[in-house]
């Protein structure tokens, strides 16, 4: 049965506690609060001021390279040391959280508890949120990916050092959190206040999943420029705050990891696109990097794509087929011509895995991702 995780605050900030229990009544009448109203306009032409519409119909708003204080003089571990980021590119990231609508549009599901299709989508996994990524950009042919840690916390703060983008204080206008959120529910996005760049629900409504991996000393360590987490680790960083959450997780600083299987009633994410310009680049660096380093491609006939599996050419040719001591199922022998030699098309993925269910899906979805053919063998 699926493992879930639901996040939210009672007794302590950074504890997370079982999904409390809801009527059937309850999750029914989420379907009526929300009217069906993509929250973006249809009329807005691309990049004005800074903000890009999708084909599915999320806004992207440009965020401007530039250096902010991360962390907070306020809590130890894992907020500390305060330390100066440079971001050195320029992206796009969502104006909203992605919406249920949006995400059933590129995965064909709403795993979501609290429905409306302008709510943001939860019971998200890590590996699902980077899924949908990959299924978006080959949609669309551009790079779509969860932000970088740095990267949120730099949208968030907007240019504030405050502990809140608006101030040191919660302030319900700004954010959906424990106190005014009734059973901890989700809320349609885009309805409190943006911070000073136009994004919304920075805090609050739904914890959002980024791409680094979490450590609680990471700061101790962490680069200037551009920080991409820790190399190593279990967890993957949430931020945000949620719904169901106290204040103190709200504010801009808070972090914290789960495992990315993790999923539960208010976690979710938002997504940066880069500009072209900078996709550019990361198509260069995707492909130079896309091969292992200790083992030159094709020697051997080896090759090794960008997730480091080796595969193997197979020369075309004739073998005999099946057994003459085996059973039914292995008889008549019979002779077999393969034609081609594409080894860079197949992948036994039953024998790679152990024929587990899941992780077939996952390789299949991101041989897909490259544009790659696949059969399951």
């Amino acid at each position: 049965m699926r493992r879930y995780i639901s996040l939210i605050c009672a007794l302590f900030l950074v504890s997370m506690i079982a999904l409390p229990a809801f009527g059937a009544a309850d999750a029914q009448s989420e379907e009526k609060e929300s009217e069906p109203v993509t929250p973006v306009s249809k009329e807005e032409p691309s990049d004005k001021d800074g903000v890009i519409t999708n084909s599915i119909g999320m806004k992207f708003r440009l965020i401007e390279a530039g250096q902010f204080m991360m962390g907070s003089e306020k809590v130890r571990l894992p907020e500390q040391p305060v330390h100066a980021v440079r971001i050195t590119k320029p992206f796009y990231i969502g104006v909203y959280e992605v919406t249920q609508e949006q995400y059933k549009k590129v995965m064909g599901k709403n795993p979501s508890y609290f429905k409306g299709p302008n709510r943001p989508v939860e019971f998200i996994s890590w590996d699902e949120a980077v899924m949908f990524c990959e299924k978006l950009s080959k949609k669309e042919g551009v790079n779509y990916r969860l932000p970088t840690e740095a990267e949120w916390e730099y949208a968030c703060r907007a240019g504030t050092k405050t502990e809140y983008y608006w101030g040191d204080e919660i302030d319900g206008e700004y954010a959906w959190y424990c106190e005014n959120s009734e059973k901890d529910k989700t809320h349609d996005v885009g309805q409190k206040k943006p911070n000073a760049w136009g994004l919304y629900d920075m805090s609050g409504n739904v914890y959002e999943w980024c791409s680094d991996q979490y450590a609680k000393d990471y700061y101790d360590t962490s680069p200037e420029k551009d920080p991409q987490g820790p190399k190593d680790g279990e967890l993957r960083v949430m931020r945000g705050g949620a719904s169901g959450i106290l204040p103190g997780g709200c504010r801009s600083a808070y972090r914290y990891g789960v495992i990315p299987e993790s999923f539960g009633l208010n976690l979710g994410f938002r997504i940066v696109r880069a500009p072209k310009n900078v996709q550019s680049e990361e198509k260069e660096t995707e492909t130079a990097t896309s091969v292992s380093m200790e083992e030159p491609s094709n020697e051997d006939g080896v090759i090794t794509n960008s997730i480091g599996m080796k595969l193997k050419l197979i020369e075309a040719g004739e073998f005999m087929m099946g057994s003459e001591k085996g059973g039914a199922g292995e008889k008549p022998v019979h002779k077999v011509k393969i034609t081609k030699a594409k080894p860079e098309k197949f992948i036994c993925l039953d024998g790679a895995f152990g024929g587990n269910d899941q992780i077939k899906t996952n390789t299949a979805l991101q041989m897909e991702a490259e544009n790659i053919e696949f059969k399951v063998i």
